[in-house]
């Protein structure tokens, strides 16, 4: 997982849910975040700040899916559903690409079409 910094300026002496709201306002809520590094800025003595430096994790889109894509792919593996058939009801795109994805993984595949028989469509065509 890929990670961003990201830096935040308060205010000496702010309250700690100060430091919660402004991490929320940045990346948004319920995100974890770890604390690099804090400094405290005391070059102008009037408004002495506290910066933080802040690491959060990153979602990559790409591995979701592909944690999904694994997790799938291990419930089919399962005995039970092996064990059985599978039914595609049309025979479009998508139920063309299901019955041909199906059987590529060693899933028995019955495929049904409401209309005339194949022989009659390819004359027709």
């Amino acid at each position: 997982m890929k990670s961003q910094t990201h830096t935040i300026i308060l205010p000496f002496g702010h309250p700690d849910s100060a430091l919660d709201a402004a991490v929320a306002r940045l990346i948004g809520k319920d995100r974890e975040y770890r604390i690099l590094k804090q400094s405290i800025d005391a070059r102008q003595h009037r408004s002495i700040k506290v910066q933080y430096s802040i690491t959060t994790d990153i979602r990559d889109e790409a591995e979701e899916i592909e944690a999904q894509i694994a997790a799938k792919r291990q419930e089919l593996d399962s005995e039970n559903i092996r064990a059985g058939s599978v039914m595609v009801v049309g025979t479009g795109p998508a139920g063309i690409f299901a019955a041909y994805w199906l059987h590529r993984h060693g899933i028995p595949v019955t495929v049904l079409e409401q209309g005339p028989p194949m022989r009659r469509r390819i004359k027709d065509m």
